[in-house]
């Protein structure tokens, strides 16, 4: 991650950290609407492991300002790609 100096570092490093904890905070209440995983089999887990990644990012997307996403852009890339891999570690 490439961050230049000043207050657009401290921007980006606030809006990452905001963004980091409002994905985690979607996934885990998505996930506690779910059914229990312990009764599902493989496909049906794989199904709603599917769903709550849907739903999730698209709670986060409902949160997140996006012209704070288009300034993190150059900071960390493709951020959908980033967003995704947060989600696929919280889930």
């Amino acid at each position: 991650m490439v961050l230049d100096s000043g207050s657009n570092y401290l921007r980006a490093q606030k809006l990452l950290l905001f963004l980091n904890q409002t994905i985690k905070a979607s996934v885990t209440a998505t996930s506690q609407t779910t059914v229990d995983k312990t009764k599902l089999d493989t496909h049906s887990l794989q199904l709603e492991y599917e769903e709550v990644f849907v739903k999730s990012k698209e709670r986060i997307f409902k949160i997140i300002d996006r012209n704070d996403l288009k300034f993190l852009e150059p900071h960390i890339g493709n951020i959908d790609e980033w967003i995704n891999s947060r989600i696929e570690y919280y889930l």
